[in-house]
């Protein structure tokens, strides 16, 4: 088991949030149009890029561990979100993702983003409340 810290400290006067992990540093914001200044990525799109890298990394993974030359692996995610009824909320209802690479023989490559799936920390929690359509293009 592996545990993690991250802090969070929201600028005063703005939308904007610091974050510190580890030695990285982030910074989240909303756009103008919501009250932001567009400063870095909103919660959201934090959300589907920690989604695309943990499918990316866990492939990256299986395939050096498999001495395997994956290349040109590419993930589109399109997130879909609704509202809340009768509130101002909304939440993650869909992730359209689309995954793409080369290296792998073409008779492999399901196989092999299934199990890159299976490993992924990230999506396997996400999968769990939000609706995941991940396919493979080529």
């Amino acid at each position: 088991m592996e545990k993690y810290i991250v802090n969070s400290d929201l600028e005063d006067g703005t939308v904007q949030v610091y974050t510190k992990v580890g030695i990285h540093k982030l910074i989240s914001d909303e756009r103008m149009a919501e009250g932001g200044e567009d400063a870095g990525p909103n919660p959201v799109e934090y959300l589907a890029t920690a989604v695309n890298s943990c499918i990316a990394i866990s492939a990256g993974s299986l395939a050096k561990a498999n001495t395997e030359a994956l290349e040109n692996f590419h993930i589109e995610n399109h997130v879909e979100t609704k509202p809340i009824v009768h509130t101002k909320r909304s939440v993650v209802s869909k992730m359209i993702i689309r995954v793409s690479f080369d290296g792998i023989p073409k008779d492999r490559k399901q196989e092999f983003l299934a199990h890159a799936l299976h490993v992924s920390t990230v999506y396997n929690t996400l999968a769990k409340v939000v609706e995941m359509d991940v396919k493979l293009e080529n």
